[in-house]
């Protein structure tokens, strides 16, 4: 029997190594998959607006999350920390709420809580929280980053808000005879898009009667008109807002109707 060149030097090694009792065995080499830095599904749970506070109040919100779960291999740690971005405001130069606490350890499928402070000095606005998600392969430094965003909106107090009417901030007018009487409200921005109704109290009465509503303008402004309802002096009137954007629901203090 006779071989190729190349096959008989094979045959030759074979049988050397056989003849000196070793063999050398290959094993087939596979490549190891890197493990998957994917993160999705993130859902972001919290309140969506929140009036303006007397002192320092911290809200909270979680951020819960599918991804790799943690091991020698994988770990969740980032050195990004989560900052604050100004949505809208009606302030030149907003103050902005503050991250005040994020959660110790993160991983999935577990809620982390976070929380951002509100400070009497924070403006009235819609804000947006984003929170960095860092998963990082142990082995090759290799990171992947995904962001979890919280929007909430914070609104002027009530007391603010009625504060302002006294000391004239927002102006609440009305004149007229009989059915037929003007009503004009002149507030600050933040009353923007809210909803004022009017209510009349006639003298001697205990009942209160809707006289008549209408939305304020995008400076807090309006003047309108109530036609159905007579009004009279010595009435007693109020005015009530409705949440809007940046203002809260509230109600006037109470006027008597006087001659001018």
């Amino acid at each position: 029997m006779s071989f190729p060149r190349p096959v008989r030097a094979l045959a030759l090694a074979a049988a050397s190594a056989l003849l000196t009792g070793f063999a050398f065995v290959v094993p087939a080499t596979t490549a190891q998959a890197a493990p998957s830095l994917k993160v999705k599904s993130v859902k972001v749970k919290g309140p969506k607006s929140v009036n303006a506070v007397t002192k320092a109040t911290d809200i909270s919100f979680t951020v819960k999350f599918k991804g790799p779960k943690p091991s020698s291999k994988i770990a969740y740690d980032c050195a990004a920390a989560p900052t604050v971005e100004v949505l809208k405001s009606l302030a030149a130069t907003p103050v902005a709420p503050v991250v005040s606490a994020v959660p110790a350890t993160v991983a999935p499928k577990k809620a982390g809580t976070y929380k951002v402070r509100v400070t009497p000095e924070t403006t009235a606005g819609k804000y947006r929280v984003k929170v960095p998600i860092c998963v990082r392969n142990v082995a090759t430094g290799k990171q992947k980053v995904k962001l979890a965003t919280y929007d909430f909106t914070v609104r002027v107090s009530a007391a603010t808000a009625v504060d302002d009417i006294a000391t004239g901030t927002t102006l609440l007018d009305g004149y007229g005879r009989g059915k037929k009487w003007n009503w004009a409200v002149t507030g600050p921005d933040y009353l923007q898009g809210a909803k004022v109704t009017v209510y009349v109290q006639a003298p001697g009465k205990s009942k209160w009667k809707k006289v008549t509503s209408t939305k304020l303008n995008k400076h807090g402004d309006k003047k309108f008109k109530s036609k159905k309802v007579r009004v009279s002096i010595g009435s007693n009137v109020y005015f009530k807002f409705s949440a809007s954007a940046y203002g809260p629901s509230f109600k006037s203090p109470t006027y008597p109707i006087v001659e001018r």
